[in-house]
This record gives structure tokens, C-alpha cells and sequence, in this order.
């Protein structure tokens, strides 16, 4: 008999199991657990189980080299905008395009919108989903809120694909594990144990030849190793990983077959890594000028010319001797020493682009030479330093010059007169004043 109390118990346990029925794929079987059961002891053992049984909440993360501070137009750039269908436009007359994730319009956004601010809106949203940046790790993580089937991410068309794209995960989940580990011995229609080991604690999943590696990660996520560790499928690599729950560390996962050989993960098998928004690219060739670069190692030697000659010249700059060419061959005067005129010959070619010097008799120093050129086919003389000082008047020392002209009769005239002594005035000036 169950006294109060533990009915009591009991009804708070029957009503936790159909709760979780609510969320829990397996509904019937939970539903049917809770009326089977004949104590609170098993009961909740009954509960245990099928949480360990029930689907882990969707998550994925993407990894943004920029951080979530960048814009949606850095990270996507002009031709990712434009790529994108707007919803309308802002108060300034910008684009605004919408951000659909779980089927809920988080918010509308243009290109300046940071992807912090997206980011805070997806978490306080009705969309479901817990949106973590991860600094160290340099990734944005995305979680759903509940367990069980409504617990998905799902990234509407447009923007929300263009920022946060998990396709590539899919794609990359999709594949076989023995495809993705290189387990050639298991045969079609074959099925095997595989033990996976973390952090001491192991379990055993059995895989067949098509089983994906989103399925292994799920039966991982709902086993009770995933109580305290997560398990994903890396969406660049194609690797199963574990990550400790609390800390995020990652953690060493250990495969062996049922033969108790290690199972690695095939790289060369692997699919190249693709780039996505906020990835870093891996680049498969290098080219300068569409020639490809040769690698030596890990390093590609990109040369960089450093000399005028290694350029092509398509401007026509003119090297030094070229110039030196171009100005000896130009039309311009030059000095040319003839002992006379008669050896000047203005028919000879080139004869108009000389100064003839012809030495002058009785030349001095400063003026030794005549100078003459052929000017339409005459010589002609072109320079002379002598100078015609005929009529001039040499100065005399004790003389000067007058700007008047004084003839010979002017100055007879002037020596013709007589001058009166002191003594004629004054007898002059008295018969005339009395």
C-alpha cells in the first residue's frame, strides 16, 4: 500500500513522463512506461532511461574569422547583397532584407546591421534558438532551446542562409561513416560494433555499411555519454568531434572496431573544404597573371619585379640612351672653324645648321673671327664686334661739351668788347643820378 505521500510522488512523476512524452519522439513507449510502472523507484528509473533515449537538441556552429562585430555587408560583400531579394527599404533608403530562422521573422536588416545585434535577436526571439558567440574558438554557436522533434534549426532562404549557412553540414552529415572513416571491410547489408571512448567513459554503437554520420552522432548525443559531452559532425571536415558541455573544451574521441583496431578518420577521402561566409578560404592554386606559382613546401615564392627593364613599357618611356640618340639627331645650331669664306659650300647638306667662323685680319682678342651662316642658300654674315665712332667728339681733358651750338662769328663778337673800368661807372652813374 502507498501512503499520501508517495501517491503523491508518484503523480508528480506520472505528469513529468507525460510531459516529456510532449517533446520525446518515442511517446507511446514513455506514455506506456508511466502506466506500467508500480513504484516511484521505478518509475523514475523508467524517466531516466528515456531521457537518455530522447533526440539532443539541434545545434551547429559557424565560424566567423571577422567576429560578430562586422557588418552583414563586410561579410558578404556587394555581389551578396545583391544576390538577396529585400523585404523593403529603411527611413534613409536602404535595403532591408529579412532573417527567417524556424520559420520566424527574427528582424529585417541592411547592410550596416552587425551580426552581434542579429545574433541577440535570435536568442531573445520566438524562433527557438540560443545563439552563443564563442570567442576563442572564433564561431558563433547555435543551440534549440528544447529536446525532442521541435527542438530543430532551420535557416530560412535569403539572408539567414547567406550569414549562417548550415547546408554545408548537412552535406557533410549525410555521408557514411564508413565512407568518411575508410571502414572498407564492412560489406553492404553488414552491420558492426564500433566502441567510442571519451573522457573514460564508452560506448558501443552498432553502424552499418549506409548508416550516416549524423546518425552515429545522434545515438552519441542521446546515450548517457551525452550528459556531459556534445557531439557534432564538423561541417568543413566531416569528422565527428566531442566537445566537453561545460567548458567547450574539445575532448579526444577514441573509434575501435570490432577487432579493437583504432578507426581514423580518412582525409584523403575527405571532400574539399568548401568556403563560406565568415570561413577562411583554402586555396588550390596560386597565380600571378593567370600563371600558376610553384609551391616548395609550404611556401610559394611570388616574385616582385624590382627593375624598370622587368616591366613592359607601355607608356614608351625613353631609356638614357635613347634620349642621348634623340638629341644628337635634332635640328640645332653648332659652331663650325673655316679658314675663309670660300670654304663655305650652302649647298653641302646640312650646311644651314652651322656658324661658320672665318678669322678676321688683324683680329684682337675678343674679335678674331667673322661669323656667317647660309640663309636660304646665301652666306650671309651673321656678327660683328666692330664699331663706327666717326664724327664722335674726343674729350678733352679741362673741356666740356654744350648742349648749344657757339660759332666763330659769336665768339669774334664777344672778344670785340671792351669793359669799363671802375672808376667809368661810377663817373657814368653819377652824371646820370646826379
Amino acid at each position: 500500500m502507498y501512503n499520501e505521500e508517495k501517491l503523491t510522488k508518484l503523480r508528480s512523476l506520472k505528469q513529468l513522463a507525460e510531459r516529456i512524452s510532449q517533446d520525446f519522439a518515442d511517446k507511446a513507449s514513455v506514455a506506456a512506461l508511466a502506466g506500467r510502472v508500480d513504484s516511484a523507484e521505478a518509475l523514475s528509473a523508467s524517466v531516466e532511461r528515456a531521457m537518455y533515449q530522447a533526440p539532443a537538441p539541434a545545434r551547429f556552429w559557424v565560424e566567423l574569422a571577422g567576429g560578430l562585430e562586422q557588418t552583414v555587408g563586410a561579410l558578404l560583400g556587394e555581389e551578396g547583397l545583391a544576390g538577396l531579394t529585400p523585404s523593403g527599404t529603411d527611413g534613409e533608403g536602404n535595403s532591408l532584407y529579412s532573417f527567417v530562422l524556424n520559420g520566424v521573422t527574427v528582424g529585417s536588416y541592411t547592410g550596416e546591421t552587425t551580426l552581434s545585434q542579429i545574433a541577440a535577436d535570435i536568442s531573445a526571439s520566438q524562433a527557438g534558438v540560443e545563439a552563443a558567440w564563442d570567442q576563442e574558438a572564433g564561431r558563433v554557436l547555435f543551440s534549440a532551446k528544447v529536446f525532442g522533434p521541435s527542438g530543430r534549426i532551420e535557416m530560412g532562404e535569403g539572408l539567414a542562409q547567406a550569414v549562417f549557412d548550415p547546408v554545408q553540414s548537412e552535406a557533410q552529415s549525410g555521408r557514411s561513416f564508413t565512407e568518411a572513416y575508410g571502414v572498407g571491410w564492412l560489406k553492404e547489408g553488414e552491420s558492426a560494433q564500433f566502441s567510442f571512448s571519451v573522457s573514460g567513459r564508452e560506448l558501443k554503437v552498432s553502424i552499418a555499411r549506409e548508416t550516416t554520420l549524423q546518425e552515429v552522432v545522434n545515438n552519441l548525443n542521446r546515450s548517457p555519454m551525452g550528459m556531459n559531452q556534445s557531439f557534432t559532425c564538423n561541417k568543413y571536415s566531416g569528422q565527428i568531434e566531442a566537445k566537453d558541455k561545460n567548458s567547450g573544451e574539445t575532448l579526444k574521441l577514441k573509434i575501435i572496431d570490432r577487432d579493437g583496431d583504432s578507426v581514423d578518420f580518412d582525409a584523403d577521402n575527405a571532400p574539399p573544404n568548401p568556403y563560406t561566409p565568415g570561413q577562411a578560404g583554402v586555396f588550390t592554386a596560386i597565380k600571378v597573371n593567370g600563371k600558376m606559382q610553384e609551391a616548395i613546401g609550404q611556401e610559394v615564392d611570388i616574385r616582385v619585379p624590382v627593375k624598370v627593364s622587368e616591366l613592359t613599357n607601355d607608356q614608351k618611356f625613353q631609356t638614357e640612351a635613347e634620349v642621348a640618340a634623340a638629341v644628337a639627331a635634332a635640328d640645332h645650331l653648332q659652331r663650325k672653324k673655316v679658314a675663309s669664306l670660300e670654304e663655305i659650300d650652302p649647298a653641302a647638306p646640312g650646311a644651314d645648321r652651322f656658324i661658320y667662323m672665318v678669322p678676321k685680319a688683324g683680329g684682337k682678342n675678343g674679335d678674331k673671327y667673322d661669323e656667317y651662316m647660309v640663309l636660304d642658300g646665301a652666306v650671309e654674315p651673321v656678327g660683328d664686334w666692330k664699331v663706327d665712332l666717326s664724327g664722335y667728339v674726343v674729350q678733352e681733358e679741362g673741356k666740356g661739351l654744350s648742349s648749344n651750338d657757339y660759332t666763330d662769328e659769336e665768339k669774334a663778337k664777344l672778344a670785340g668788347l671792351e669793359a669799363a673800368s671802375d672808376g667809368e661807372v661810377a663817373e657814368m652813374l653819377g652824371e646820370v643820378f646826379g
